[in-house]
């Protein structure tokens, strides 16, 4: 299943503005070197995870895009996601949450959840807080991992782990598991 139909980010290091549209069930992201890959990839970690890497919480002054004279010093992420079918009633088959941080709340962002039209409900009332409680709903099922160059043994054994207990949970990946432990098992002992 499709879930995130398209990124936008604006002011986040060397990215201005972005939009990356056209996405589908698997996204290869290339480029050459310093065109802002890790980027993308920190900017989706930044919203998943509030985390721009391993470890690490957002810094402004570290994060935040250089500023054009006189505009607003803020960087925002923008996910839109095809809505998860137990939701769409109260989503509709879209919706799309946008993350802002700023001087104003550098280290928790401000929310905007947005949903097709016809859903439209105003900031603030109690139709948008139900909303907004539903999409938080929907994010915290899905599990973000940014993957940097691995460059120690003791970070490759950590997302090791981390990969192990999420695949761990699903029954199809035991049993395929226990499959291949026993093939194994039966081809050495011959």
């Amino acid at each position: 299943m499709q879930l995130i139909r398209n990124i936008r980010i604006k002011g986040f290091r060397s990215i201005q503005a972005a939009n990356i549209e056209g996405l589908s069930d698997l996204n290869i992201v290339f480029g050459q070197n310093d065109a802002g890959k890790s980027n993308v990839l920190r900017a989706l970690n930044l919203f998943f995870n509030d985390q721009t890497n391993r470890g690490e919480r957002i810094s402004l002054d570290r994060d935040l895009h250089v500023p054009q004279k006189g505009k607003r010093r803020e960087l925002w992420v923008k996910v839109e996601f095809e809505t998860p079918d137990p939701y769409v009633d109260q989503l509709g088959p879209w919706f799309s949450v946008r993350k802002t941080w700023s001087h104003n709340n550098p280290t928790t962002p401000e929310w905007l959840v947005t949903c097709p039209e016809k859903i439209k409900v105003k900031k603030g009332g109690e139709a948008y807080k139900k909303r907004e409680r539903v999409a938080r709903r929907v994010l915290t099922q899905i599990n973000f991992h940014y993957l940097p160059a691995i460059k120690g043994r003791e970070v490759f054994n950590e997302l090791l782990a981390e990969m192990y207990d999420v695949l761990s949970e699903d029954d199809g990946f035991r049993q395929t598991l226990a499959t291949f432990a026993t093939g194994i098992q039966n081809t050495t002992e011959r």
